[in-house]
């Protein structure tokens, strides 16, 4: 499997950072993955919990039962490096960095930015600074965005790629508001 279609498409996916209280913004992806329907391994990572959303939860990268397709990474600047250098040992495909203040916070963001990559190694990156992504047709929703409290994500044959979260997010939840679905 190629890393991009391992990206768009994962047969498991770690949440690194996820919190137990499912209304928190870091514990929001378990739920929209639950939510809409993820079919694979979900793999909930935070060392103060055992369980989170019914899920077993792992206390670190290091101790997931196997190498997830993608990591969604939901800690801060600095911590989300780490993050990324363990998934990539381990083998995982791609990662998805939610965190800010790498370069467009300036030098010093821009020094953490580079030891991100470096950190990823070959690993593929999607962000830092991004709501991630969501693939309608699959079911995988990689992101924290309230826009996903839709109770149905429609599908159909039209993809959009955005720059900014925020235009992406009200252009699907207007979308679902009103029932607008694309059929062949």
């Amino acid at each position: 499997m190629s890393q991009i279609h391992a990206l768009l498409n994962p047969k498991s996916i770690a949440v690194i950072g996820a919190s137990a209280d499912p209304k928190k913004t870091s514990g929001l992806p378990v739920s929209y993955l639950l939510k809409h329907g993820f079919k694979g391994p979900i793999y909930p990572v935070n060392p103060k919990a055992t369980e989170i959303q019914g899920l077993t939860c792992y206390p670190s990268v290091e101790a997931l039962p196997e190498a997830p397709d993608v990591g969604l990474v939901l800690l801060n600047a600095k911590r989300s490096i780490d993050a990324v250098r363990s998934l990539a040992k381990m083998g995982c495909q791609a990662a998805v960095v939610l965190a800010s203040g790498y370069a467009e916070a300036g030098e010093e963001g821009l020094a953490l930015q580079d030891e991100l990559k470096e950190a990823a190694g070959s690993m593929r990156l999607l962000g830092p600074n991004t709501i991630g992504l969501v693939n309608l047709s699959a079911g995988i929703p990689l992101s924290a965005s309230g826009a996903l409290e839709v109770s149905e994500l429609p599908k159909g044959s039209v993809a959009v790629v955005s720059q900014s979260g925020g235009i992406l997010g009200a252009l699907l939840s207007r979308a679902a508001g009103r029932a607008l679905v694309c059929r062949r």
